[in-house]
């Protein structure tokens, strides 16, 4: 299996998590980071590119009536330039200009077909939790320490990380296809996949926490009982 790897995400997460620490810790950290990521988190997972964002962002000159990005914050991590230029350097990430790098992962995830994977974390769905964060706070009518609140958001957002189910959802998906396409009756054993399928669904639903997501999960709920029902056809 080839990762592509959205390493925006990671230098935003690495950097916020590292405010408040050296530049060499905000190294060693996201060294440690993308290492267990590879060694414990994909352990399917053999070769990997990671991709970064370049500049003049092609979707900025079709953005008029709300500038694109306009719901996120500007604010960048202190350590931000000094990681991106250790990914690129030690990690050979590559920077696309004038393309986001998530739109580069799909490129590439395009020609590369379901020999491939894409590692990231929805950014939307990271800005919706923290305003929501940042509302109850403002709630509570306290002193907030904006590094400790953005160190703190990572940690919250690590709990809802859902890569590793998305890896074994899809290892359970292409075993269902390489079952179903095999000339033996399979009936009992598709339906076992089913069931695994269905649990790494209701795992994703359970950490989602995000309304667009949760949509998600209950469609891939519904198309799984129309898959069940007609594995019963074959059993």
């Amino acid at each position: 299996m080839h990762a592509l790897i959205d390493a925006d995400i990671l230098n935003y997460r690495i950097g916020f998590a590292t405010n408040n620490e050296s530049e060499g810790v905000a190294i060693k950290t996201m060294a440690g980071f993308l290492e267990d990521l590879l060694l414990f988190d994909l352990p399917d997972v053999w070769t990997w590119e990671l991709h970064l964002t370049g500049k003049n962002n092609f979707r900025n000159n079709y953005a008029q009536t709300v500038p694109y990005k306009g719901n996120r914050t500007s604010d960048k991590p202190i350590h931000y330039h000094v990681l991106r230029t250790y990914l690129k350097e030690e990690w050979q990430a590559t920077i696309n200009e004038g393309i986001e790098a998530d739109d580069m992962l799909a490129i590439r995830q395009t020609e590369l077909g379901d020999s491939s994977i894409i590692v990231t974390l929805d950014k939307d769905r990271l800005a919706d939790v923290k305003q929501r964060l940042e509302k109850a706070v403002a709630d509570l009518k306290v002193q907030l320490d904006e590094n400790r609140f953005e160190q703190e958001l990572v940690y919250y957002l690590e709990k809802y990380d859902i890569t590793e189910e998305k890896v074994r959802l899809k290892n359970h998906l292409d075993y269902f296809t390489e079952a179903l396409d095999s000339e033996d009756s399979n009936g009992k054993k598709l339906g076992f996949i089913a069931q695994e399928i269905g649990r790494e669904i209701n795992t994703i639903g359970s950490k989602s926490n995000y309304a667009p997501m949760q949509q998600l999960v209950v469609q891939m709920k519904d198309e799984l009982e129309k898959i069940k029902e007609q594995v019963l056809n074959v059993l």
